[in-house]
Order: structure tokens, then C-alpha cells, then sequence
């Protein structure tokens, strides 16, 4: 993987799925009842095609009589262009004609003082309208949008815990990982770096290590001598710097299903800052900086890291 290669942690993902149609008659506020329709009306229930067919061209006739002269796509009436729609495939502009059906219901179409139907067509046309969108909704039901919500613990390592590799321009190549122990995988992979010979090196915080990668993503070596990494720097000379913001502390939560969330991580281990070498591995320096999970370093060798929950930057 060169460095001009886009490396993505998808650490925390939310799902926001939306399904972008409109539920046609799922929120309808109970059932609509089922009025004299008139004689030229097919079964509310399952009319067969060929009746539909009728029925439709029947209604259709209806609407251009006393509907199109305003709501037509040269007047464009209050947005609606009714010669435009087909009766006989009212699910594909269901929107619309659930307009239609709540103007009729109410009466407000046709306008007052406008040449009507009789009032057994009038109701004929909206009842027929209604089971139409009714049935259409029965055998496409559309559950509407999902809600926000936040990621439990075991939606956030099914949706993560990977690494995704994109173009310079931002489309997908591919993914790399799952949650687990073992090389190539993670528990909450939280930083990454490269070193000078285009290594990636991974923070897998959780397994309480550094796992190396060569440009191919192949597996190098996992180091445990730099604690829980939260965050990772490898500056040009190849001085490599870990943020250790949790070893030797308990935590509100197990770190795998069916661990003791009281144990400490990392035993054996403190939290703060770990120096050393990309190239060798060795440790050199140690300090302690107590919840702190980020942080760099500039050309003069000075160390900035942030404080986790203190509107503070230590330097070093």
C-alpha cells in the first residue's frame, strides 16, 4: 500500500438507511370505510385485471371531464398534472394521487361553485381511489425510515473493527480485517501510521497492541512494548510514539463479551506516553500523562499531547 493510498478506520459506524419513498397508506388513521361505490366500480377487494382495466378507463373519463381543464400540465393547478398520471398504475405516483383522495374525501374537489358529479360517482371515484392505494400498500408495505440510534457494543464491532483502503479520489478498493484476537484482526483499531519504508502500523487498542503491515496489507509483526495504544505518531526519522490512555485502569465495560469490565487493562502496564523506535521496536522513554489518547510531535523534537476531557495541551 503506498502512502498515497487513503486509509479509512471504520472504528464507529452508524448505519443511516433511508429508504426515500413514501408510505403510501401505512399511516392512514384506521381503515377507510367502504361507502356506496357505484354500479360501475370493481370489487374493493381483488378485482381482476380486466375489471381494473374498465373500471380505471371509467374514472379516467371522470377526471378528464372534470378534473384536467385546471390540473393539466399546461395550467399546472396547484401542481398537479393529472393528464400526465395513469390511473391504471396508481402506486407509481402515489404521492399524488393520495392528494387526490384527501381532496376528494373532503370535498374540496371540485372546487365550490364548479359543475360536480353525481354524489354516488363522486364517491365511487374516491372509494375506488382508496383500495386502489390500499392494496397497492398490502403488497409493497414500505416500513418507513429506521430511527437514529446509538451503536450497542455488539452493533459497533459487527459494523467495525476493519480497515478500508480508497483511491486517491475517494472510491472503495477494499477492506481489510474482522473483530478477533488473532494477526490481520481487531478490537477497536483506533490509529494509524507509516513509517519510512511505507509500513502501516495499526493501534489496536483493545488486543493491547501494535500490529505492522507491509503495502500489501500482509501481516508483519504485532508489538505489545508500547501498551494500549490509543493514539500513534511516527515521525520522519522514524521515532515511533504511543498514547496510552487506559492501561492498569478499569473501565465501565469488558473489553470482549464475557469479560470481568472490573479487571484492569493491560495488566503490567500504566497509562501515558511510550517513545521508541519504528525501525527496532526498543522503548526509550516513558512518562506518565493520565487520560490522554492523542497527540504529535514537531520538527524540534517538542511532544504535544491532548488531555482527554481537559481543555488542555500538554507539551514536552
Amino acid at each position: 500500500m503506498s502512502r498515497a493510498t487513503g486509509v479509512l478506520i471504520l472504528g464507529c459506524a452508524s448505519l443511516l438507511a433511508s429508504l426515500g419513498s413514501l408510505d403510501l397508506r401505512a399511516h392512514r388513521d384506521g381503515p377507510i370505510p367502504q361507502r356506496g361505490l357505484s354500479t360501475t366500480t370493481s370489487s374493493p377487494v381483488q378485482p381482476s385485471s380486466g375489471s381494473t382495466r374498465q373500471t380505471s378507463a371509467g374514472h379516467r373519463g371522470l377526471l378528464d371531464t372534470y378534473c384536467v381543464t385546471c390540473h393539466n400540465s399546461r395550467r399546472k393547478v396547484a401542481g398537479l398534472l393529472l393528464d400526465a398520471l395513469n390511473l391504471e398504475q396508481v402506486g407509481q405516483q402515489g404521492d399524488v394521487w393520495e392528494r387526490v383522495a384527501r381532496r376528494l374525501r373532503a370535498r374540496t374537489m371540485l372546487p365550490a361553485g364548479m359543475p360536480r358529479p353525481e354524489e354516488t360517482t363522486y364517491e365511487g371515484l374516491a372509494s375506488w381511489l382508496e383500495t386502489s392505494l390500499d392494496r397497492v400498500a398490502e403488497e409493497n408495505p414500505n416500513p418507513g425510515r429506521p430511527t437514529i440510534h446509538r451503536l450497542n457494543r455488539t452493533e459497533y464491532q459487527d459494523v467495525g473493527d476493519r480497515i478500508i483502503r480508497f483511491s486517491r479520489d475517494g472510491k472503495f478498493i477494499r477492506e481489510y480485517g474482522k473483530t478477533g484476537r488473532r494477526p490481520g484482526e481487531f478490537r477497536g483499531p483506533h490509529q494509524l501510521a507509516y513509517d519510512s519504508q511505507g509500513r502501516l502500523f495499526v493501534a489496536d487498542r483493545q488486543n493491547n497492541r501494535l500490529q505492522i503491515f507491509d503495502q500489501n496489507m500482509n501481516f508483519v509483526a504485532e508489538w505489545k512494548q508500547f501498551g494500549r495504544p490509543s493514539g500513534l505518531v511516527i515521525l520522519k526519522d522514524d521515532t515511533l510514539m504511543t498514547i496510552d490512555s487506559e492501561s492498569g485502569r478499569t473501565m465501565a465495560w469488558a473489553d470482549w463479551p464475557g469479560e470481568d469490565p472490573k479487571l484492569p487493562r493491560n495488566p503490567g502496564f500504566t497509562t501515558g506516553v511510550r517513545m521508541g523506535s519504528a525501525r527496532t521496536g526498543d522503548v526509550a522513554i516513558h512518562f506518565e500523562v493520565p487520560f490522554s489518547e492523542a497527540g504529535t510531535a514537531d520538527s524540534k523534537g517538542n511532544v504535544y499531547i491532548g488531555g482527554d476531557g481537559h481543555k488542555f495541551v500538554r507539551r514536552r
